[in-house]
């Protein structure tokens, strides 16, 4: 699974309300409200000029006056909830903006961490204090996702991961047309798909099967549009063969591999070859990649640009790997690492299958 991330900018600031909203707000009902007294006021003023007319009395519908009470306090809510985005920006700039301006020094740790959380808070706030709004999600998220999740020195949290989804959820369900919300499709499906390695196997489903739904909806959004669509299409496969759709998987590898053939797709085509009992068509896929190019791939694994969901499942690639190079001894360890792992205990049949041929093999050569 390959992560391409840019961290490089806070999103911009929410767009600028109007500074005297609560004064216009009281305007506009002072004048609605004389708007509808205006009858009552015509009535009784024909009633003092005619004594045979008789009185009227107003009876104002009662929306009337719901809407005359609320309008001063939703003025006072859009005016709560502005100073908290507000803060929430200041605390977010000052957090996220420290590694791009030059001759600055990085926040102390401490520091940084109250601000985080600062900036968090108020967005969270602001979220409760207008619910049905998308922005506060929008913008708790991304920021959560850059300060916590892909900065230098953060390390994977299932929990900080957890919430980052969850806050997109609201806002794609808020606000489900936003452009804004396919540029962070990527990132939110390799969260599910991390996520995916540390739940229970029915939330692993619904992770991987969410994964997917955010790739397709990627392919759908983007059509023409310059992407790089060999990562889309490699992590799709991915998700589809965790999912134990081999066909699927292999289908999609092939896609992926039109656009470039990398290492990680190729070996991730392999894997599922064998896993579809296609052996044969895998180590041939594996011979041609070449020892450089495999060399590149450990290495990506190593750095965590590359990586596998869960960990255990890149013991199948090495032993696949090892076994093409004619090692014989570290394919049967790799097999069986993989297969303790209880990493996609679906695959375990195959790779066991591998490692007792290699066993015979072994067997046999020393007879």
């Amino acid at each position: 699974m390959s992560q391409p991330t840019d961290s490089s900018a806070w999103p911009p600031p929410a767009p600028r309300t109007p500074r005297h909203a609560r004064r216009r707000k009281l305007r506009r009902a002072a004048l609605t409200l004389v708007a509808a007294m205006a009858p009552w006021l015509a009535g009784s003023w024909g009633a003092s000029r005619s004594s045979t007319c008789t009185p009227r009395t107003a009876h104002a519908d009662p929306s009337f006056w719901e809407q005359v009470t609320q309008e001063p306090e939703e003025a006072a809510r859009l005016e709560r909830y502005q100073a908290e985005m507000q803060r929430g920006h200041q605390q977010a700039s000052l957090v996220l903006g420290e590694g791009r301006q030059r001759d600055v020094e990085p926040l102390p740790p401490l520091q940084r961490r109250q601000l985080t959380q600062e900036a968090r808070r108020a967005f969270q706030r602001a979220a409760r204090i207008r619910p049905t709004v998308a922005e506060p999600h929008y913008y708790l998220a991304v920021f959560t996702f850059f300060a916590l999740h892909s900065c230098a020195q953060c390390q994977f949290d299932p929990a900080i991961a957890t919430e980052i989804v969850e806050e997109l959820e609201a806002f794609e369900a808020l606000s489900p047309l936003d452009p804004r919300l396919t540029s962070l499709l990527g990132d939110r499906a390799i969260l599910y798909t991390r996520l995916s390695g540390h739940a229970t196997p029915a939330k692993t489903r619904e992770y991987l099967e969410r994964a997917i739904a955010d790739y397709r909806a990627i392919i759908a959004r983007s059509a023409g549009l310059r992407q790089r669509w060999e990562l889309t299409y490699g992590n799709l496969a991915e998700a589809l063969m965790m999912i134990g759709d081999l066909e699927e998987a292999i289908a999609t590898y092939r896609l992926a591999q039109r656009h470039a053939s990398t290492a990680s797709i190729l070996l991730g085509l392999a894997v599922a070859m064998d896993r579809d009992e296609r052996g044969v068509e895998a180590r041939t896929l594996i011979r041609e990649l070449g020892p450089d190019a495999v060399a590149s791939w450990e290495e990506d694994v190593l750095r965590g640009d590359t990586f596998y969901v869960p960990q255990g499942e890149v013991h199948y690639y090495r032993a696949l790997i090892a076994e093409t190079r004619g090692d014989i001894n570290g394919a049967i360890a790799a097999y069986r690492q993989f297969e303790q792992s209880n990493a996609h205990p679906q695959f375990a049949p195959r790779a066991a299958a591998n490692r007792a041929a290699l066993t015979r093999a072994v067997t046999r050569a020393v007879r």
